[in-house]
C-alpha cells in the first residue's frame, strides 16, 4: 500500500480532507512496476497513484458514518 500515514483534518471546512504521506518501499515498489520514477514529486502529480489512495480512502470511507467519511486527500511531500 502506497499509504504510510494518514490524517484526517475538518479545521474550517464542511467535509474532511485526509493529508497522506507515502510509504517509501511501497513507492519504489510502485515506481518500478509503473515504469516511473520513485520520487515523491513525481508521483504527487501522477493520476495513477491517486487513484490507488483513492481506492483506500473509499475502503476507509465504508466503514465510517457519512459525516466522518473522507471527501478529499492531499499527498504531502
Amino acid at each position: 500500500m502506497l499509504v504510510s500515514k494518514a490524517v484526517d483534518v475538518d479545521e474550517g471546512r464542511h467535509y474532511l480532507t485526509a493529508l497522506v504521506t507515502l510509504d517509501g518501499d511501497a513507492l519504489r515498489n510502485w515506481a518500478q512496476t509503473h515504469g516511473r520514477v520513485a520520487d515523491s514529486e513525481a508521483v504527487a502529480g501522477d493520476p495513477d497513484p491517486h487513484e490507488e489512495i483513492a481506492r483506500v480512502v473509499e475502503e476507509v470511507n465504508v466503514t465510517r458514518s457519512r459525516v466522518e467519511q473522507i471527501r478529499n486527500f492531499r499527498i504531502l511531500l
